[in-house]
């Protein structure tokens, strides 16, 4: 599936898939670019020594396609995203880059509906303090019958920096269908276990392509 339409396509609640969106009406720049917001507007300095994580949030709160340009990002918190369809993009995994300085996980997103859509694409979380738990967590209710793509992960990294330890994993899904993971790559130093993406519940139909994990276990 195209990258693009597959974040226009999650604009629909609807059970056609959002097939009306690709009908006769076209539509103008400026309604593409209203679509999706930097997370610069929101304050973020992207500076790699500001602490980014309330512009970040506030930004990710809109609800609407989120992108990192070129930069690194200071991240002290754990971030949410709210329960809606989700778009996060950056300028590549080594232009964009989320710095990741505690111990939550970095990114969290529960749906409680079935036709929503989570697209994670061209931008790297990078541990740099001993503690960091997991990048991404993803959770959809159980569903059975559903053809709709759930969840996208292309050209994401998990990495460390400067004595940076993962000390659990990097991806984490739970009951989703039909996920594509594409160019995904992790490595690091693990404590105990870790894991590059675990599926766990009912997780249906994934996809995973030119991805690896390559860990290195601490002294």
């Amino acid at each position: 599936m195209n990258q693009t339409l597959g974040c226009e396509l999650a604009d629909s609640e609807s059970d056609d898939k959002g097939a009306e969106l690709i009908g006769y009406k076209g539509r103008t720049v400026r309604d593409k670019l209203d679509e999706v917001i930097s997370v610069k507007d929101y304050g973020a300095k992207g500076d790699g020594i500001t602490d980014d994580t309330t512009a970040i949030q506030a930004a990710l709160n809109i609800g609407k396609a989120v992108f990192f340009p070129e930069g690194d990002y200071r991240v002290t918190a754990g971030l949410a995203l709210p329960d809606g369809h989700v778009c996060i993009t950056g300028a590549g995994p080594r232009k964009s880059r989320l710095l990741v300085n505690h111990t939550s996980t970095v990114i969290s997103y529960t749906s409680t509906h079935r036709r929503r859509q989570a697209v994670f694409k061209d931008f790297s979380f990078v541990a740099v303090n001993a503690g960091s738990t997991l990048a991404l967590n993803v959770v959809f209710p159980v569903t059975t019958g559903l053809d709709q793509i759930q969840l996208i992960v292309e050209n994401v990294s998990v990495s460390i920096e400067s004595g940076g330890v993962w000390a659990q994993g990097g991806i984490r899904c739970e009951n989703v269908t039909n996920s594509i993971f594409s160019k995904f790559v992790m490595t690091g130093t693990y404590a105990t276990t870790q894991y590059g993406i675990s599926l766990e519940g009912q997780c249906l139909n994934s996809t995973i392509s030119q991805s690896r994990s390559t860990f290195c276990k601490m002294a």
